[in-house]
């Protein structure tokens, strides 16, 4: 699994310069787009069976520890690689209905801080709830899959970003948004920045993929990405 990681603040420490961060490496593995050794064998996608899901936390309270009395609003989004390919297992031809993030909301709490980012979330109710909770659901979530709560990798997106989209400085997640053309709307709560740095991490892998020796497949999985990044939001 690949975990989207939102950092709350732009870091304006100059990038290193680097042929490729790990984050992109793990990528291009992962999508096949700097892999496919054979065009004609579309019988079998290079896109890896993967589950991607970002998580985000947010409190006034702070994040060094955690206390009885405080408040959360908890966003998880999800994509499943498998809706990006058709039953015969290639890529979608962009026909059919566009494969959606799954967004969830918790909020741990009753202040008004927290029913305020319940009124903003835009994809769903969000949830009253406890973490015992929200960490049953994530492994219900994760069940069966091959997901990274117990870590394989994190994919940070602010430095994923770096490389694809010749960035001086790690943007912050609005930034990010605003750079590659994302709609968006009602940051800062969980829930909407969780399927946010989703949607950013679509577009990156685009955006790299589009750096990249063209074939069909990467071809094919820009247009998928993108029409997954871009899709109206309510």
């Amino acid at each position: 699994m690949a975990v989207p990681v939102v950092t709350p603040e732009t870091d304006t420490t100059p990038i290193d310069q680097f042929p490729s961060r790990v984050e992109n490496i793990i990528l291009r593995e992962l999508f096949g787009y700097t892999s496919v050794t054979n065009e004609a064998d579309l019988s079998r996608t290079p896109l890896l069976d993967v589950l991607l899901v970002a998580v985000d936390i947010d409190t006034q309270q702070g994040y060094s520890e955690i206390l009885p009395d405080h408040q959360f609003h908890i966003g998880v989004s999800t994509l499943d690689s498998r809706a990006l390919l058709n039953p015969a297992g290639t890529l979608r031809s962009g026909k059919g209905p566009t494969p959606t993030i799954q967004s969830l909301q918790f909020t741990i709490g009753d202040s008004r801080y927290c029913r305020k980012a319940s009124k903003r979330f835009l994809f769903g109710l969000s949830e009253p709830s406890s973490l015992s909770s929200v960490k049953s659901r994530l492994e219900t979530i994760a069940s069966g899959r091959n997901v990274v709560l117990v870590p394989i990798f994190v994919v940070d997106t602010v430095k994923a970003a770096q490389e694809p989209l010749s960035l001086p400085y790690r943007y912050s997640l609005e930034k990010l948004l605003e750079a590659l053309e994302i709609p968006y709307k009602k940051l800062h709560a969980a829930g909407n920045d969780a399927h946010f740095a989703l949607r950013v991490l679509l577009m990156i892998i685009a955006k790299d993929a589009e750096r990249q020796p063209e074939t069909q497949h990467s071809v094919s999985l820009i247009r998928a990405l993108k029409e997954v990044a871009l899709a109206p939001i309510p």
